[in-house]
C-alpha cells in the first residue's frame, strides 16, 4: 500500500514521562508515511486544521480518552467536538490509540464517512506503541491493500484493536477473506506462533531504522564525540586556570618591589617640594638671626 498522509494528535502535556510510548508511535508513523503532528492540542486547534489544513488519509489520536472526551493540553475535547472535527476533515480512517474507545468509534461510523480502529478495553502505553509500530509498517507491504487487512495481520484475534467500517469510504471488513478457525490445539498454537512472528517482523523492520541497533550505535557514537569535545574544552580551561594561578603567584612575589618602586617614585616627585620648604626655612632663620645682630650693632 502506498504511503499515507497521517495527522497525529498527540498532546505534548501527555507525552514523556507520562506516555513515553507516544514518541515511538510518531517515529514509526514518520518512518513509513507522510506525517503531520499536532502537539499543542486545544479544542479549536484541531478543528482549525481539519477545516483549513491539507486533506489527510488518517487521523491518529494518541493519548487519553475518558468518558468526557479526548484529553488535550489542559482541556478535554468532548465527543461532539471530535465528531465535528472528523466530519469536517473527512479522513479515510480514524485511529483512537487510547484507552477504551468503542463509544466514540460507534459515533464515528454512524455520523461520518470515516472508518475507525478502536480499543476494546483499557491498554497500557507499551501496547499502544507496539500496535502503531506494527500497523504502520504492515500498511506499506505490497500485499496489503486496505487498512482493515493491515489491522487483521497485526491483531488477528480481534481482542484489543478492532476495525469498524462506515461502509461509505472503504470496502467493509467482511470483504476480507475469513480466517479459518483452528480445529486442534496444535493448529491453534501454530497460528498464534505465526501471528507473533508477523508482529515481530513488523517491529524488527521498524527497529532497523532510527531506533534499531544501527541507529542507537550512531547516537551513542555521536554522544561519545560530544563528550570528547567537552573534555578537550575542559582541558583547555584547566590549562588557562593554571596559567592564571602562576601569573597571580608572580604578581604576589613581586608585590613588595612594586610598592617600593611606587614609594620611590612618590618620593622623587615630592623632593623639590621638600627642598623648597627647607631652603625657605633656612632663609627665614638667617633673616631672623641677622636682624637682631644688625640692630644690636647700631646700638639698639
Amino acid at each position: 500500500m502506498d504511503a499515507q498522509k497521517v495527522l497525529v494528535i498527540a498532546p505534548l502535556a501527555l507525552q514523556a514521562p507520562k506516555l513515553p510510548g507516544v514518541r515511538f508511535e510518531m517515529d514509526a508513523i514518520g518512518k513509513w508515511h507522510q506525517m503531520t503532528v499536532i502537539t499543542e492540542v486545544g479544542r479549536y486547534d484541531v478543528l482549525s486544521i481539519a477545516a483549513e489544513g491539507e486533506q489527510q488519509d488518517i487521523y491518529h489520536f494518541a493519548g487519553h480518552l475518558s468518558e468526557s472526551g479526548f484529553e488535550a493540553n489542559h482541556v478535554v475535547i468532548p465527543f461532539d467536538s471530535l465528531i465535528m472535527i472528523i466530519k469536517t476533515a473527512a479522513p479515510k480512517l480514524v485511529i483512537f490509540n487510547t484507552c477504551e474507545s468503542a463509544a466514540i468509534a460507534a459515533r464515528v461510523i454512524s455520523q461520518s464517512n470515516s472508518d475507525c480502529i478502536y480499543t476494546t478495553h483499557t491498554i497500557d502505553d507499551t501496547r499502544s506503541a507496539e500496535f502503531a509500530i506494527a500497523f504502520y509498517a504492515v500498511l506499506r507491504r505490497e500485499s496489503v491493500t486496505s487498512y482493515a487487512q493491515a489491522r487483521q495481520i497485526v491483531d488477528p484475534q480481534d481482542d484489543t484493536f478492532r476495525y469498524v467500517s462506515s461502509g461509505r469510504n472503504n470496502p467493509p471488513v467482511t470483504a476480507i477473506e475469513p480466517v479459518a478457525m483452528p480445529s486442534t490445539i496444535a493448529e491453534r498454537i501454530q497460528r498464534e506462533i505465526n501471528d507473533v512472528k508477523e508482529r515481530v517482523k513488523a517491529i524488527e523492520g521498524f527497529l532497523s531504522g532510527n531506533l534499531g541497533e544501527p541507529g542507537l550505535t550512531a547516537q551513542v557514537r555521536g554522544i561519545k564525540t560530544d563528550i570528547r569535545n567537552i573534555e578537550r574544552e575542559i582541558t583547555v580551561i584547566e590549562a588557562l586556570d593554571a596559567r592564571l594561578d602562576r601569573l597571580e603567584s608572580i604578581l604576589e612575589r613581586y608585590d613588595p618591589m612594586w610598592r617600593a618602586m611606587e614609594l620611590s617614585y612618590t618620593s622623587k616627585v615630592n623632593i623639590p617640594v621638600y627642598v623648597f620648604y627647607g631652603v625657605l626655612l633656612v632663609v627665614i632663620a638667617a633673616i631672623a638671626i641677622t636682624f637682631p645682630i644688625a640692630w644690636l650693632g647700631r646700638g639698639g
